[in-house]
């Protein structure tokens, strides 16, 4: 029964374990350059 519940709510629980941690260690001072973003954009065409 225990097995069976863990297969169940096991990934679940990691997945929004995972998703936690993500939005916890997010970056929160990004400083975005758009022309940066645009040049890189043009030199992969």
């Amino acid at each position: 029964m225990l097995k069976r519940l863990w297969m169940i709510f096991g990934p679940v629980l990691i997945a929004g374990l995972l998703v936690f941690l993500l939005i916890f260690f997010y970056p929160t001072e990004m400083h975005h350059n758009l022309g940066a973003e645009k040049r890189s954009a043009v030199a992969t065409t």
